[in-house]
């Protein structure tokens, strides 16, 4: 009898593991809504915060801008971290871009490479 405690045992921990396991899981169903979201909920979260993600959000947040939405800016991010290159016609113009970018949800910082050349068409 003695042998056949220890898988018993085993078994029994292994049981209330999943059990209070499985109740934790549950919280977190119930906290966000509909059972079968869980997974997309939680991959969700990671590709907002991903590198194409956060590179479009960088893109369009630029073109709708009014003073910049004509200039052309090559967009690189990496891990959250931004590298804005392009030509602008004046220093407002390049501060202008990097505080959009800098309000961007995932930019962790921002290399600024935007060159002025006052001779760039300036803004309509």
């Amino acid at each position: 009898m003695r042998g056949r405690a220890f898988p018993s045992i085993f078994f029994l921990f292994a049981v209330t593991a999943l059990a209070v396991g499985g109740s934790a899981c549950a919280k977190n169903v119930v906290a966000s809504g509909d059972p079968s979201r869980l997974y997309e909920t939680r991959s969700a979260s990671y590709q907002e915060n991903s590198d194409p993600a956060i590179e479009a959000r960088v893109r369009a947040q630029l073109g709708r801008d009014p003073a910049l939405g004509h200039r052309d800016f090559d967009v690189q991010v990496s891990e959250g971290n931004v590298v804005l290159e392009g030509t602008v016609a004046s220093r407002e113009e390049a501060r202008r871009a990097v505080e959009i970018v800098r309000n961007v949800s995932g930019v962790k910082s921002i290399n600024n490479q935007i060159d002025v050349d006052p001779t760039a068409t300036a803004s309509p």
